[in-house]
């Protein structure tokens, strides 16, 4: 598998309930990518939810078909993810629907 690295500016520090990672993998290709993300992007986007709606956003050309090539399908972890509050194990998954 190919292995690269999309570099987006990378906050410095730690921001709680973020690694400031993504992890990106073609099945078609079987191509595997690390995009960093920064502070700014975690505040914006906030977590599983948002962070999946961006990732579709940015990836699917518009009308694509669900079930096509061209689809993406995301498991995104929460803000509150690793936390001992409770349902802080939350993640989503993102897609289009058909």
């Amino acid at each position: 598998m190919a292995r690269t690295t999309q570099n987006i500016p990378v906050f410095e520090g730690n921001i709680p309930g973020y690694e400031g990672r993504f992890l990106f993998v073609d099945l078609t290709t079987g191509d595997v990518s690390i995009r960093e993300f920064d502070y700014e992007y975690a505040r914006k986007w906030i977590g599983g939810y948002g962070f999946g709606a961006n990732i579709l956003y940015e990836m699917m050309e518009p009308g694509v078909d669900p079930l096509g090539e061209g689809s993406v399908i995301g498991f995104v972890a929460g803000a509150m993810n690793g936390s001992p509050g409770f349902m802080g194990a939350r993640y989503a998954v993102v897609c289009k629907s058909p």
